[in-house]
């Protein structure tokens, strides 16, 4: 059994402090996480999936890169990323931030961050695994 989860990203060069305060006030993760207890989180999997009795686990750090010049495909593709991401929650953030995260993140825009001549992000995912042990057959 495999468990893949987004862990991190850095995917606004040069803006971390925006990239910070917009995963603080619009994270996607918001409905997932409110109302849960931290054990709940999906990062601490592991002890779920031993409590489950799944034997040999594991979890393991993956790392994308993306890095321009961006072709249409991966173009499109961080763009979403950034909708997913922040998009859904804007509203929530602070209007320098809102004016910030749309000239920075809509594909739209002029400068728009992924058309920077040497843009480069990177994320990570967890990947958290275990085997079902099955009894023998009689």
């Amino acid at each position: 059994m495999v468990l893949l989860g987004w862990a991190d990203q850095q995917v606004l060069p040069g803006h971390e402090a925006l990239e910070a305060r917009l995963n603080v006030q619009c994270s996607a993760f918001d409905p997932f996480l409110e109302g849960h207890p931290p054990q709940a989180h999906f990062r601490n999997a592991l002890p779920r999936f031993r409590e489950a009795g799944l034997v040999d686990t594991a979890c393991q750090t993956m790392v994308g890169r993306i890095s321009s010049p961006l072709s249409a495909a991966p173009r499109q593709g961080l763009a979403l990323l950034f909708e997913m991401l922040w998009g859904g929650s804007l509203p929530r953030a602070s209007r320098p931030d809102q004016e910030a995260y749309r000239r920075l993140c809509l594909p739209t825009s002029p400068d728009f961050i992924g058309d920077v001549p040497g843009y480069s992000a990177s994320f990570t995912v967890l990947a958290f695994s275990g085997t079902v042990r099955f009894a023998s057959p009689g």
